[in-house]
C-alpha cells in the first residue's frame, strides 16, 4: 500500500526532526556549558546554537517534512539573529552579562521556532 505523501514520516525523517528538536531543547544547557568552558560571551554561545539550528534547517529531509512551515521557521530565526545583533551592541564581552530575563526571552524564542 502506498501512503499519501507527507502523511507518515520515515524513521530517518522522524529521527532527523527529533534531533533538531533535541538540539533546540538542549540549548540552555549547551549554552551554559560553552559559556563556562570558553572565553565567549553569552550571546556568542547563544549564536552557536542558532548556527546549529540553521544547519539542521538546511537538511533536505527536514525542509520536506516542515514543508510550508520551513519559510516561517527561517523567518523567525532571522528575526532572532537580528535581535542578537542589537543586543551585542551592549553585551559584547563576557564581563557584560545579558540580564536573565533577556536570556530567557531569547531561549523561549528559540524553543518556539517549530511551534505553530
Amino acid at each position: 500500500m502506498v501512503e499519501p505523501e507527507g502523511q507518515l514520516e520515515s524513521p530517518n525523517e522522524k529521527s532527523e526532526i527529533s534531533e533538531l528538536k533535541e538540539c533546540i531543547q538542549n540549548s540552555p544547557e549547551a549554552i551554559e556549558e560553552e559559556f563556562a568552558r570558553t572565553e565567549n560571551d553569552w550571546l556568542s554561545c547563544f549564536s552557536s546554537r542558532i548556527i546549529s539550528v540553521e544547519t539542521w534547517l538546511q537538511n533536505k529531509e527536514i525542509e520536506r517534512v516542515l514543508a510550508e512551515k520551513n519559510d516561517e521557521v527561517k523567518l523567525k530565526l532571522e528575526a532572532l539573529k537580528d535581535q542578537v545583533l542589537v543586543l551585542r551592541r551592549e553585551y559584547f564581552t563576557k564581563d557584560k552579562q545579558v540580564p536573565q530575563d533577556t536570556k530567557q526571552e531569547l531561549l523561549d524564542q528559540l524553543s518556539g521556532l517549530l511551534e505553530e
